[in-house]
């Protein structure tokens, strides 16, 4: 059994509530971001970056790389398994490091679209694609204040969401997060 999978022995309510309780802290316990070297991963302004202790770079190559084999062995269902995997990342779902269980963690804004560049890059989505998508996305579903400053080319997402994204890829890219 893994971390993220919390033991139940007895089936009562209270274990259940415990398990339960550990989990959602996994989920929101901050620890820093960190490449497989050890070095702080740094924002677009040079400041450290937070993520959930329950949310590592590992888990999204390692989803990533699950698609992959999946789609290779149902190549009819790829784009189906693609889709599947990348709404957890929508407002509110299960991969949304800045909305976790209903709740806003600011903390984890830049964290999260790094997460989405490392996905991208570990299943072989283009770049552009996944900027695209997001790019889709945010003009459909999203809301930023008056004084956000947003990108060129993806005129529908913030500056920072574009840089994010770009940082995941590349940490990705150059095999520094997720093994």
């Amino acid at each position: 059994m893994n971390d993220a999978t919390p033991a139940v022995s007895d089936g009562t309510e209270a274990t259940v509530r415990d398990a339960a309780e550990k989990l959602d802290s996994k989920l929101t316990n901050q620890v820093s971001f960190v490449d497989n070297n050890g070095n702080q991963v740094l924002d677009m302004q040079g400041r450290p970056m937070q993520r959930p202790e329950g949310m590592p770079p590992a888990f999204f190559v390692a989803k990533a790389r699950e698609l992959v084999a999946h789609a290779r062995e149902m190549p009819e269902n790829a784009i189906s398994l693609l889709t599947a995997d990348l709404t957890n990342f929508r407002q509110g779902g299960a991969w949304d490091a800045q909305r976790m269980n209903g709740e806003p963690h600011g903390e984890y804004l830049d964290y999260s679209t790094v997460a989405i560049g490392i996905y991208a890059q570990s299943a072989g989505i283009e770049f552009n694609q996944i900027m695209t998508l997001q790019d889709t996305y945010a003009w459909i579903f999203s809301k930023f204040g008056p004084k956000t400053v947003f990108d060129e080319t993806y005129r529908h997402l913030p500056l920072t969401n574009v840089w994010n994204t770009r940082l995941g890829y590349r940490l990705a890219q150059d095999g520094l997060v997720g093994s």
